[in-house]
C-alpha cells in the first residue's frame, strides 16, 4: 500500500489544476494555457478529478452558469474517500449537500489512467506506468458512502462568504506548484456565481483558506 500512495502521489505531484470562467458571463479568465475555451481541463489532474466528479453525481461547476449559485469544498485525503461539500443559494433557499465516495479511490481515481507528462524524468514515468499497470488489473470502483443534503440560513451562506474575503480568496492563485506530499489531502474550494467562476486548490493548507473548509465540515456534520 505505501508503494501505491508513493505512486499516486508521485503522479498527482506532475500535473497542475486548471480551471475556466463561464463561457458567457466572462470576469476572471487564467488563460487558454490550463484550460479550453469550454472550460476542459487540460491536464491528467483534470480527469483524475473529473472522473470522480462523475462517480460521486456531482455537476462540472466550471462551464455555463446553472441558475443558481454554487460553493463547492473538495477533499481529497491521503488515506480516505473524497468528499464533496456543497452549499447552494437559489433565491431565498439556501442548502448544504455531502458527499462521500469510499476509500476504495485508492486503486484509484475511478479507474481512470495518468498521463505522462512530456517532461516527466525516467523514474517518474516508471512510477505513473506502475500505477496505470494497477489501475488496469483493479476491478474496484468507488461508490457512494455518504450522500445527504439539509438546509442551511441565510447567515451561514453568508457567513462562508465572509471567511473567504478574509482569506483573499478572489485572488489567489489557482494552485501553489510543487507542493504535495505522503500524507495530506487536497483542499478545493470552487465558486460558481451568475458572473463568475474560480477555483483554488492547496495541499494541507494551514492559513485561513483551510477555515473556510472546516466551517463548511462542520456545517455538514461530517466528522472524519
Amino acid at each position: 500500500m505505501n508503494r501505491l500512495v508513493y505512486i499516486l502521489t508521485t503522479a498527482l505531484g506532475l500535473v497542475v489544476i486548471a480551471c475556466d470562467t463561464h463561457q458567457k458571463k466572462q470576469t476572471d479568465r487564467l488563460g487558454d494555457t490550463i484550460s479550453s475555451n469550454e472550460g476542459q481541463l487540460n491536464d491528467s489532474l483534470g480527469t483524475f478529478y473529473s472522473s470522480n466528479l462523475l462517480l460521486a453525481n456531482e455537476q462540472i461547476l466550471s462551464k455555463d452558469y446553472l441558475g443558481y449559485e454554487i460553493y463547492r469544498f473538495d477533499w481529497f485525503r491521503s488515506f480516505h474517500g473524497p468528499v464533496f461539500i456543497s452549499i447552494y443559494k437559489n433565491g431565498n433557499d439556501y442548502w448544504l449537500s455531502t458527499k462521500k465516495l469510499d476509500k476504495s479511490n485508492f486503486v484509484p481515481h475511478g479507474g481512470i489512467e495518468f498521463s505522462i507528462p512530456e517532461d516527466a524524468t525516467e523514474e517518474q514515468r516508471k512510477a505513473i506506468n506502475e500505477s496505470n499497470r494497477q489501475i488496469r488489473d483493479s476491478k474496484i470502483q468507488p461508490r457512494i458512502e455518504i450522500d445527504k443534503e439539509i438546509k442551511i440560513s441565510k447567515n451561514e451562506w453568508h457567513e462562508f462568504e465572509r471567511l473567504l474575503n478574509d482569506c483573499n480568496y478572489w485572488k489567489m492563485e489557482p494552485q501553489e506548484t510543487g507542493l504535495s506530499g505522503l500524507d495530506g489531502a487536497h483542499w478545493i474550494i470552487e465558486a460558481h456565481l451568475e458572473d463568475k467562476y474560480w477555483f483554488v486548490d492547496r495541499w494541507s493548507p494551514k492559513d485561513n483558506f483551510r477555515t473556510c473548509g472546516e466551517y463548511l465540515i462542520r456545517l455538514s456534520g461530517l466528522h472524519e
